[in-house]
């Protein structure tokens, strides 16, 4: 059944004009919930995993690193595009630098699109390290459980990141309808 969100025609849309960047370590569940998230909100859907795996695959680079920098340059440039024609934008990656997550910040304010911060935890340990091996049986490559504990990631600080509402995705559908009500209710009024 569509939500009232989806009953307006998009530009009298709470989510016009909004900035959604989903955060979080590899296996939480920020691609489950970003791709249902993106959907209901008729956002273009920029995901840096995609942007930055044909780089390595086909051999433009074998510098995961510097995938990585060039993939969030290249979502921000597609987000502003989509932000300036009036499209709302998700972006879903780890952002685990704060130098990262302020390139969103600067997106937001050069195109006075809305921004919206979710991060998505996993606080159950056993289900994050069975999703991250599923996902390596299937294909995916991506970080193994080792490297995801290893991984350097900034705790968050909302006075040098910003705002961001914290998601728990132990229940993909719970997560969802928080991200939604999160995204709608800080619509200006």
């Amino acid at each position: 059944m569509p939500s009232n969100i989806d009953a307006r025609p998009p530009w009298e849309s709470p989510v016009h004009g909004v900035l959604v960047v989903l955060a979080g370590r590899p296996g939480t569940g920020k691609t489950t919930v970003g791709r249902l998230l993106a959907g209901r909100l008729r956002a273009a859907y920029l995901r840096t995993d995609v942007i930055a795996g044909p780089m390595l695959s086909s051999g433009v680079t074998d510098d995961n690193a510097r995938a990585g920098r060039v993939a969030y340059d290249i979502a921000r440039d597609v987000a502003i595009e989509n932000l300036r024609l009036g499209v709302p934008v998700l972006v879903d990656g780890v952002h685990a630098t704060r130098e990262r997550r302020a390139i969103w910040r600067d997106v937001s304010e050069s195109t006075g699109a809305r921004l919206v911060q979710l991060e998505m935890i996993l606080s159950d340990a056993v289900e994050h390290r069975l999703r991250v091996e599923r996902r390596q049986t299937d294909g995916y490559i991506g970080p193994s459980w080792e490297q995801i504990i290893a991984m350097e990631y900034d705790a968050w600080s909302e006075t040098a990141d910003g705002l961001r509402l914290v998601v728990d995705t132990a229940d993909t559908d719970v997560a969802l309808a928080a991200c939604l009500d999160h995204v709608k209710g800080s619509a200006p009024a």
